[in-house]
């Protein structure tokens, strides 16, 4: 448990939840832009576009009060981040940028796994899913039998015809480990990443 003046609240936010929806709505709408000349834009746009641009759907009903309420920090934040991207445009082709990249990768360790940010944790478990009709419902009646809630649900990664992968987050670890459990006994491939 994290103890955080409001203040302090709404200075985080700002960086790691407010500004990732305003660069994702933002990214996504450049692409489709460029999209009106060049439709290759979003064909092509899969893997790190997919992933970085995934919030962008959110309804902006839920973000219009946020905006209004946390505007001092975002813009702030915004300003900040500007100035940090200038900085990676002025070093593109410089020696300097592999390091930015090593330190990027290694600061990004430091996100715990389990952790939903501003909310409580989920325990997360990838499931091994072939690709047709009704496999969600199946895996959700099983969990469900049980009285093992599913907290939230993502498609991690589909190829038309091939098995996929979902990422499933669950309550509590005696839930993620009885779920384990109960889709490896019903032959579900599972799998939790550390």
């Amino acid at each position: 448990t994290i103890f955080l003046s409001s203040k302090e609240h709404d200075q985080i936010a700002a960086v790691v939840s407010h500004i990732p929806q305003i660069m994702a709505v933002t990214m996504m709408n450049y692409a489709a832009k460029l999209n009106h000349d060049n439709p290759a834009y979003l064909k092509l746009g899969a893997g790190g576009f997919r992933d970085m641009t995934r919030i962008a759907s959110s309804p902006f009903t839920i973000w219009k009060e946020i905006l209004q309420t946390n505007y001092q920090n975002i813009s702030f934040g915004l300003e900040q981040l500007i100035q940090e991207l200038q900085k990676m445009k002025d070093l593109l082709s410089e020696p300097k940028m592999e390091q930015l990249f090593d330190e990027a990768a290694k600061n990004r360790l430091s996100i715990p796994k389990d952790s939903r940010g501003f909310l409580r944790p989920n325990f997360d478990i990838f499931v091994v899913v072939e690709d047709k009709a009704g496999v969600i419902a199946e895996i959700a009646n099983i969990l469900s039998a049980e009285n093992i809630n599913i907290k939230d649900i993502e498609v991690v990664k589909v190829r038309e015809g091939n098995a996929g992968t979902m990422r499933l987050s669950l309550e509590t670890e005696r839930d993620r480990e009885n779920a384990i459990l109960l889709l490896n006994k019903n032959g579900f491939e599972t799998q939790i990443k550390y």
